[in-house]
């Protein structure tokens, strides 16, 4: 079994929190840093769904007081609008997607307003430590 260590990780704090917000219902991801999806010995193939649920057990690790819960039924409201994904060696990833939250509720949107700048800060997927995994959020 593999053991992850930590050595650092950029936390929010309350004022920080509120930085990113979705604007017009809209989100654009862009993947400046090739970004690798594993779990266990598998590397998998991306989907905006499965970027979420790895980044929110990643951010539910750092703030096990104010654990964040996606559902399925609430993922499924989130529509991709447009996704310009160019693939690489051992299913990498660079590119943006473009999503859609209008179907999703104000509360449920603050979660993912919370998720996204941890994403943003800590960088997403697998060997986020050397730079892999770097995005922004618009």
């Amino acid at each position: 079994q593999e053991k992850i260590v930590i050595q650092e990780i950029k936390l929010l704090d309350k004022e920080d929190e509120k930085k990113f917000k979705i604007k017009e219902n809209r989100v654009t991801i862009i993947f400046k840093t090739p970004a690798i999806f594993k779990v266990g010995y598998n590397f998998l193939d991306f989907s905006f769904q499965l970027l979420f649920l790895l980044s929110c057990q990643k951010y539910n690790k750092f703030f096990k007081d104010k654990k964040l819960t996606l559902n399925k039924e609430e993922l499924e409201k989130i529509d991709l609008i447009s996704e310009n994904i160019e693939k690489g060696e051992l299913n990498s990833f660079i590119g943006e997607i473009e999503l859609d939250f209008s179907k999703i509720s104000n509360e449920e949107k603050e979660k993912y307003e919370a998720l996204l700048y941890f994403m943003k800060l800590n960088g997403i997927g697998y060997k986020h430590k050397k730079y892999y995994g770097m995005i922004e959020v618009i």
